[in-house]
């Protein structure tokens, strides 16, 4: 009996993340719309966002060594 209630809690554990990550793509497709009106202003962020991951990338992977 525990194996059937092992797999019945598994698969309820899996649908949960999935229902998760389905509303979390639903809200990104609902936000869609208003980012791509403002498209050279999601380059800017991503750009910035990338050359500051990129400065902490780097000193943390020197910091490692």
């Amino acid at each position: 009996m525990n194996a059937v209630a092992n797999i019945g809690r598994i698969t309820l554990e899996w649908l949960r993340s999935f229902g998760h990550a389905a509303m979390f793509f639903v809200e990104v497709l609902r936000h869609c719309p208003a980012a791509l009106r403002r498209f050279s202003l999601v380059v800017a962020q991503v750009h910035a966002i990338g050359n500051l991951s990129l400065v902490i990338i780097l000193s943390s992977g020197l910091a490692v060594e």
